[in-house]
């Protein structure tokens, strides 16, 4: 065989064998790059899915969180109108209550000046009626003698004389009451002074509880002694 063709064959030859070998090298690569590539997308899918679950739950924890922040907003607020509203009623009692007790303490004061004027017109009245009206009331004695032939007998009327005065003016003519009779043997100075006692518990008497008259419109004044003969 020619040298030549025998070089050319075995160039030929190399070339093939290089080539089948080629061929075998590049479809290995080709598979552990397909496996590289699946490997690689199944790892961004699996980055991928992970990124939305992280994404869910951040958006979930923003929600909660909103939803948290929402409800204290609103029971911040109830609990801010309550107060709101308990201070508001607290304020309505306190000035209802100031407003009873300047009532009461107006209504007190009002009565006080009512009865104070009640006091100084009865008061003025009455002065009006004192200097107007009264009574003098003087003890009083009756001294009644029977002159007889042998020995004097005597008898005492003992009581109060009455009478009414206008402005300090008699308005009618005395009136007497005889509230005891006494039997007397004689008529001295002891004798006298015991009736004129006796009369002037009777005026007394009088003014407080008979005639019904207050002591200072009844003024008692001195007794008054009478001798008559029978």
């Amino acid at each position: 065989m020619d040298p030549v063709v025998s070089a050319l064959l075995a160039a030929i030859g190399s070339s093939l064998v290089a080539l089948l070998l080629h061929r075998s090298a590049s479809s290995k690569f080709n598979i552990a790059l397909a496996k590289q590539l699946e490997s690689t997308n199944a790892a961004e899918k699996l980055i991928h899915l992970k990124e939305m679950e992280y994404l869910s739950e951040r958006n979930k924890l923003i929600s909660e969180h909103a939803d948290a922040i929402s409800s204290a907003r609103a029971l911040a607020f109830e609990e801010g109108r309550k107060h709101g509203r308990s201070e508001q009623e607290f304020e309505c009692a306190r000035q209802l209550a100031d407003q009873r007790t300047e009532f009461s303490n107006r209504l007190e004061s009002e009565r006080n000046t009512a009865i104070a004027e009640a006091r100084e017109k009865q008061r003025a009245e009455y002065e009006l009626q004192q200097k107007l009206f009264s009574v003098k009331i003087s003890p009083y004695v009756q001294l009644l003698t029977d002159e007889g032939w042998i020995s004097d007998t005597h008898e005492a009327k003992v009581g109060y004389q009455y009478q009414l005065l206008v402005n300090g003016i008699p308005a009618f003519q005395p009136h007497v009451i005889v509230e005891r009779h006494e039997k007397i043997e004689k008529v001295d100075p002891a004798v006298k002074n015991a009736l004129l006692t006796l009369a002037q518990s009777c005026a007394e008497a009088a003014a407080t509880t008979y005639l019904g008259v207050s002591p200072q419109f009844a003024k008692l004044a001195p007794g008054i002694i009478e001798s008559k003969k029978k």
